[in-house]
């Protein structure tokens, strides 16, 4: 025999089984080891939640006292001795009919969700995770990731003895419940869905229009309520005097035709509030359209688990508080094509993709991806395929000649100017710096607070949507017009953007959960309900309202008396403003008299405006308006007829007797 073959001869054969079944002893100690973490865990949320100091101080700065801290150690671990001990115990008096080691696992596995516990005092912590996304998101992804795992392990074992007992009470009510309610079971989710989204719909309008009604909204509203008045009015194409002054139209810059879908309803009050109840109405309202895809692939519980998610997604919240804008009311529609290609509603299809391509031209990109991607997984190749024809044939003759055409120049690539080379600043030339040199453009990405923002679109829902081979193409939109923009706001959980990933997380988050076995996806919605839970409590406007802006601007909900204050101030101001005439007002009156053909913003110019309506308070200006006003008063090309503070209105070729006084009022 050569010395090859003695090796082979004397090297033991183990099967697959024989490597995968461990010792009694290695089992029992793994499951001690698991049991001791969920031990510490438990402990530390009970030790954590029963102090009476604040936790910021501690997770910003270490700071306890030493007594706090040896009591939440000696919380923790006496918590795991006793979990440990108790499932010893019960282990030895079971082992005549269920070996110890097994008993253990078993043990383990099932209490394996509560490993959880010991982060839930740290994520809900707002004040000590503010400027501190990074930390924060990372602590909810090992969170969710860990409540993922956690399930997993203990759905792969048999409930112990009293589950049973509960398992077994449930399920009769259960039953009584569906005798007594036959249709209860079936219309529950639709209730709730729809619960939601009224929900969701009149909580965002109260608080949108007491935010106006403070005099706080801003440059935004007033460009789209003028435009949607001069609409109503018959005035000239797409005029929205705030952003272009008397002349030009916005087309050449937004080609937001859902404007004149929404004319009708916004001529019944003409005024911004209708715009603000629109878009809480239509943001709310693709919960529905949502749910009706997600249960195609994932069923009606998991489906309407995730439409309830998406109404908590802070993201979605960030969209909705920054002023008004088309590009988000275009996600329901998105998601109502998808639906309705997928069931074969060809006719519903056609006109879901009208809307969402009616809402802004950079949305065919978005359904662009989304028909390469019915192609590409064979769901409809031949409706894909036409809907990404469309979409590509949509975008480019609106950006390459209508756009351009009004506006007079390129209309894009300046939200690129670090993908721009020397010397070439259209479009094409940063598309040719993504592709031929990538490695310079995912520096870009990169970047800490674009990190931070792709962390805030993905981590509510715990990267699931991370987990699909085609999330390079769907999510490629999203990464275009946010991460790879070298505008500092199109990257910012603040404003309208979100709306991109917003369309793109939640379906890939639907296909993923459709791949994966019954257990997997549960754990999966474990985890993403977590996640949703601890990100919208840091970043969205419905579980706290200290970290939510409009913008720039902390955001403040309902009316207080600073807001009433300012209300009552500015109706003082106006009653001296004829309905139509020309005025010029400051950031944050401009909205207030959009609704009329012509309303300037001071920091664009003054134009042939009758009356300047500003601040009488040097904190309220922004951007130049503050060296526009003065100027003009100093000058005496307009005169104050009345103040009501903070407020003032200055009329052209007025009397000048009281500019002296606002102007010592604005030093």
């Amino acid at each position: 025999m050569t010395a090859p073959e003695l090796a082979l001869s004397k090297a033991p054969s183990i099967s697959r089984a024989d490597a995968e079944e461990a010792p009694p002893l290695t089992v029992a100690c793994r499951a001690l080891l698991i049991l001791s973490g969920i031990g510490l865990s438990l402990g530390f949320a009970v030790g954590f939640l029963l102090l009476k100091d604040p936790l910021a101080a501690y997770l910003t700065n270490n700071e306890m006292r030493p007594g706090i801290r040896r009591f939440v150690l000696g919380m923790g671990f006496g918590t795991a001795l006793v979990v440990d001990v108790a499932t010893l115990v019960a282990a030895f008096r079971t082992r005549r009919a269920t070996p110890i080691a097994t008993t253990i696992r078993r043990v383990a596995h099932r209490l394996a969700p509560l490993g959880v516990t010991g982060f839930l005092p740290f994520l809900f912590q707002w004040k000590a995770w503010r400027d501190r996304d990074v930390e924060f998101l990372t602590l909810v992804t090992l969170a969710a990731i860990l409540l993922e795992v956690g399930v997993r392990a203990r759905r792969s074992a048999e409930p112990l003895g009293p589950e049973h007992f509960v398992h077994a009470r449930l399920a009769r009510f259960r039953s009584d419940l569906a005798a007594r309610l036959p249709r209860a079971a079936e219309r529950a989710p639709w209730f709730l869905v729809c619960a939601g989204a009224l929900a969701y719909a009149v909580y965002f309008s109260y608080v949108t229009i007491a935010w106006h009604y403070g005099v706080r909204s801003s440059y935004d509203l007033a460009v789209e309520n003028n435009l949607s008045w001069n609409i109503v009015h018959g005035g000239p194409f797409f005029k929205s005097s705030p952003q272009l002054g008397p002349v030009g139209s916005r087309f050449g810059y937004d080609a937001s035709l859902l404007a004149f879908v929404l004319a009708p309803v916004y001529a019944l009050y003409q005024r911004p509030e209708t715009l603000y109840v629109a878009q809480a109405a239509l943001l709310g309202a693709a919960a529905i359209p949502l749910f009706l895809y997600a249960r195609l692939h994932v069923g009606t519980k998991a489906a309407c688990l995730l439409s309830l998610l998406y109404l908590l997604f802070p993201g979605v919240h960030g969209e909705n508080l920054f002023e008004f804008h088309y590009l988000p009311l275009s996600t329901g529609f998105l998601w109502l094509a998808l639906y309705a290609l997928e069931s074969r509603r060809d006719r519903l299809a056609a006109i879901a993709v009208a809307l969402a391509l009616a809402a802004t031209q950079n949305v065919a990109i978005e359904l662009l991806a989304f028909g390469l991607y019915l192609l590409i997984a064979g769901r409809r190749p031949r409706a894909g395929l036409v809907v990404a024809a469309v979409s590509a044939a949509y975008f480019v003759v609106l950006e390459a000649i209508v756009l351009r055409s009004f506006q007079g120049g390129e209309s894009l690539a300046q939200n690129y100017a670090r993908l721009l080379p020397t010397g070439d600043d259209t479009i094409g030339s940063a598309v040719r710096t993504v592709f031929s040199n990538p490695w310079y453009t995912v520096g870009t990405i990169l970047e800490s607070d674009k990190l931070a923002y792709l962390m805030q679109m993905l981590v509510p829902l715990a990267l699931v949507p991370l987990r699909l081979p085609l999330s390079a193409l769907l999510a490629a939109p999203a990464l275009a017009f946010t991460t790879l923009s070298s505008q500092p706001s199109n990257a910012s959980i603040h404003y309208q953007q979100n709306a991109y990933w917003v369309a793109f997380v939640f379906v890939a988050a639907v296909i993923v959960l459709s791949s994966r076995a019954r257990h997997a996806r549960h754990a999966a919605l474990w985890a993403m309900t977590l996640a949703t839970l601890a990100t919208s409590y840091q970043y969205g406007a419905v579980l706290q309202h200290n970290t939510s802006s409009c913008g720039p601007v902390p955001y403040k909900f309902g009316v207080d008396h600073e807001g009433y204050t300012r209300h009552q101030s500015l109706l003082a101001v106006l009653k001296d403003l004829p309905p139509r005439a020309k005025v010029a007002g400051s950031a944050f009156t401009t909205p207030q008299v959009s609704s009329r053909p012509d309303a300037y913003s001071l920091t664009i110019g003054v134009f042939d405006a009758e009356y300047v309506l500003f601040p009488s308070s040097h904190a309220d200006f922004v951007a130049n308006e503050y060296d526009v006003v003065t100027g003009l008063l100093r000058k005496g090309t307009f005169g104050v007829v009345d103040v009501a503070p903070p407020f003032a209105l200055a009329r052209r070729g007025g009397p000048v007797t009281r500019n002296a006084e606002v102007l010592s009022m604005l030093r």
